[in-house]
């Protein structure tokens, strides 16, 4: 719509505001507002009526006449393309997805040996020549003759003076005298000469016809795939991009990459006609780039490269002569005739992108053309998104990576050879303003995170809330556990992230949320104003049972902080302080009970609170060890057995000054050359052993330890079973005997005098030697013979027989 077209449509909306009547007296009067509406009240509105216009103030009108008009200098000092600010988006996802696409032409395989071994042998053209020729003649054609029945017969009188005719109806007369007359022919006779004309001629059919399946060769198809596989080859390495746009000259350091988006606006007017809209994009290197290099930016992917229609065009051409002669001998007639289709597919263009090389070296180019496509003289309206990827030779830290400079105009478009030609004249324009490209951080801050946060669910869980909006494929990192969208203790909503984590992972891993670019940001309080670090306090150890101990931390004073982001305590990667393992607070001490046995496995007790800085982690840290790390509880075993007594050993950590609580009267002892406090020998009489089951002792550290003493098989040594193997005689040097438990046999005595003693090796036979040198066998009478095994000593009465 031109400009003074808006004019007149603006006047003539401005005169039918104004509200013009007619008056009685036939002229146009301007409509006077009554005084109900001049007035401080509200103008009376009866039931039924519409309320009264008011009048649009001089004052108004010329302040909306004065907007109108600036309406129409946009439009005009307007080229109809309008770029936006460039946006900065996250290269991170740009690259995800490249890298995705990567994959699945990765996946694409496209070399198929059954397709091609199935080409062999296709037919894959045919030629078919026809001629045929028609020809028609044709000589003169006789005449025809037609014959008529007049009917009944007429006569035809003829004189000089009259004429006489009779007839069945009719008749004349005259006054003549002479006359003649004569009978009128009964039928007439008619011979016609027909008109002559060119016969007509059809050229014969064929009789052939070709094949009705084509196909390309086996080779030509080999070809086709093979074409394809390296333009797939071919865009899998634009997608990965050059080493050059990767790393920093011949450093390793890798370039840090931005992508940007433009908002690009069009709006085609009527000077834009058969134009293409073109906007050129200039980018510079921020001239503080650290480190210096004269490398310039490289530009790695437009988005997009191209956007196509496919169209189909048809061309049909026919032509066809055709002519005849006849005469009175002979007639000939001809006719010929040509006709061509033609059907194919093109690209009709609508978005193409271009590089160019500016005139300032240290700048890279390129363009997006928007060209009208689908037979419209005219670029498609509306607002086009396009994006760029640079690699910029800085480092990461950089706070700008450099500007971009934007330049747009009109080129006439040749639609008939589907080019851009010269420059639209007076449609350049520059972009004064050079926008820069800032180093966006993906660090991911909450809005609401404190104590309040954390909800215990008991069992040792803790369901953690942090409120904010966050980028798309933000997830939490704890330790080593990833938990993120699809995962079970993960659940990301549109103002906030919740997770599900244990309170010994929160309390003793690092918890971080991460960008989908792999940047963390420690999970922490906020508006949590941490103190000095907080001072060892004075550690106690109370036995509460034989298995259990109470530790007490006193603190010479806990920051108020701590009120609401309570302290906790660590043992052996056990957090106490929540439901499942309560922590007693009373003024400045933390009282809580831990197993004795998790003590000494783990005598480091650390007192912290959960999402504080790592600072105030490091400080709050110490230990507080009755026990050097990795002590051992003390265990109990048998060392030795007598007659009378048992010997046992105490090994452990922190036995010395150990003091046994039952059975009273029993020491420890330490054994010889021992100076440590790993080793305690206690001895227990055989009645000891037998009335007290386990051992109780207390450490100089306040630990308390009952220990079963371990079961051990005391024989009663006058149940042994031992007899001679044959009898004993008088004289005899030697006697075998045989039982049960001769292993444990140490010596056998007769009266004081110890025998000569061999053990078979399974302990069931022994063989005593030197009777008659001991006269056991001196005279026929019974022998007595003290046994002494370990465990005691039992009498065997031996028969001396007289000899026979």
């Amino acid at each position: 719509m031109s400009l003074r077209l808006r004019r007149a449509l603006a006047l003539s909306l401005l005169i039918f505001s104004g509200a013009v009547v007619r008056g009685q007296d036939g002229k146009d009067q301007q409509e006077q507002a009554s005084p109900s509406t001049t007035g401080s009240q509200s103008p009376e509105i009866k039931a039924g009526q519409p309320p009264a216009k008011t009048e649009e103030t001089p004052e108004a009108k010329r302040q909306r006449r004065g907007r109108e008009q600036a309406i129409d200098h946009r439009d005009i000092e307007s080229t109809g393309i309008e770029v936006g600010r460039p946006k900065i988006y996250d290269d991170s996802l740009l690259q995800q997805m490249l890298t995705a696409a990567e994959a699945k032409l990765l996946s694409l395989q496209l070399l198929d040996q059954s397709g091609i071994a199935g080409h062999l042998g296709a037919v894959t053209g045919a030629t078919q020549s026809i001629s045929s020729f028609g020809l028609s003649v044709q000589g003169p054609t006789l005449p025809q003759v037609a014959t008529t029945n007049n009917g009944a017969t007429n006569s035809t009188v003829t004189g000089q003076g009259n004429t006489t005719t009779t007839g069945a109806t009719t008749g004349t007369s005259s006054t003549n005298s002479s006359q003649n007359t004569a009978n009128a022919p009964v039928t007439n006779v008619t011979t016609t000469a027909p008109q002559t004309a060119p016969p007509s001629v059809t050229a014969p059919a064929p009789s052939t016809s070709l094949p009705s399946t084509f196909s390309v060769s086996a080779s030509d198809l080999l070809n086709e795939q093979m074409q394809l596989t390296y333009e797939i080859a071919n865009l899998r390495l634009l997608l990965e991009g050059s080493l050059n746009d990767w790393t920093i000259g011949t450093t390793k350091v890798v370039k840090p990459r931005v992508t940007l988006g433009f908002p690009i606006t069009i709006s085609p007017g009527k000077p834009s006609k058969d134009a293409t809209a073109v906007v050129e994009i200039e980018i510079e290197k921020d001239p503080e780039t650290k480190p210096p290099t004269d490398e310039i930016p490289a530009l790695i992917t437009l988005l997009p490269r191209e956007k196509t229609y496919n169209v189909a065009k048809i061309t049909d051409s026919s032509f066809a002569i055709s002519a005849g002669i006849a005469t009175q001998v002979v007639s000939v007639a001809g006719a010929y005739g040509r006709s061509k289709k033609t059907y194919y597919l093109v690209k009709d263009l609508d978005t193409i992108a271009l590089t160019f090389q500016p005139q300032d070296p240290k700048r890279i180019g390129f363009m997006w053309q928007f060209r009208p496509v689908l037979g419209q003289r005219y670029v498609r309206a509306g607002l086009k998104q396009t994006f760029v990827q640079i690699a910029f030779p800085s480092n990461w830290s950089n706070s700008n990576f450099g500007n971009v400079h934007i330049r747009t105009y009109w080129k006439y478009f040749d639609r008939k050879e589907g080019y851009a030609k010269n420059v639209r004249r007076d449609s350049l324009r520059d972009d004064k303003q050079s926008w820069p490209i800032p180093n966006y951080s993906l660090e991911q801050v909450p809005k609401e995170f404190d104590y309040k946060s954390l909800q215990d669910l008991g069992n040792g869980q803790i369901l953690v809330t942090v409120a904010g909006r966050f980028l798309g494929g933000t997830y939490v990192r704890v330790g080593g556990n990833f938990l993120r969208d699809g995962s079970t203790a993960f659940s990301s909503d549109y103002q906030q992230i919740r997770f599900l984590a244990t309170v010994a992972d929160l309390a003793t891993k690092q918890v971080a949320l991460v960008a989908r670019d792999g940047t963390e940001t420690p999970l922490l309080f906020k508006n949590a104003a941490y103190p000095a670090p907080l001072t060892k306090p004075d550690v106690t150890f109370t036995p509460v049972d034989d298995s259990n101990i109470q530790i007490t931390a006193a603190f010479s004073t806990i920051p108020a902080i701590h009120d609401h982001v309570p302290l906790l305590a660590i043992v052996g990667g056990k957090v106490y302080g929540y439901a499942d393992a309560p922590i007693q607070r009373d003024g400045n001490k933390l009282t809580f009970v831990v197993p004795t046995a998790t003590l000494l496995a783990s005598p480091t007790i650390t007192i912290k609170s959960l999402f504080a800085p790592d600072s105030y982690w490091k400080a709050a840290e110490f230990a507080a060890t009755p026990y050097p790390l990795g002590s051992q509880p003390p265990k109990l075993a048998l060392l030795e057995r007598t007659d009378d007594s048992l010997k046992y050993v105490l090994y452990g950590t922190g036995l010395k000054g150990a003091v046994i609580l039952s059975p009273s009267g029993a020491v420890l002892s330490p054994l010889p050359k021992d100076s440590g406090d790993s080793l305690r020998v206690i001895t227990l009489t055989k009645d000891q052993a037998k009335a007290d089951k386990q051992l109780v002792f207390i450490t100089d550290k306040g630990l308390r330890f009952a220990l079963p003493f371990p079961s051990v098989d005391t024989p009663d040594v006058n149940k042994y079973s031992l007899k001679p193997l044959k009898p004993v005689v008088v004289g005899d040097d030697e006697v075998v005997f045989q039982g049960d438990g001769l292993s444990g046999l140490q010596k056998v005595l007769f009266n004081g005098a110890e025998l000569k003693l061999r053990k078979q090796a399974d302990g069931k036979m022994i063989w005593l030697k030197g009777l008659r040198a001991a006269g056991v066998t001196a005279e026929a009478r019974k022998q007595s013979l003290d046994f002494v095994f370990k465990a005691g000593k039992t009498t065997v009465s031996l028969t001396i027989s007289p000899i026979s």
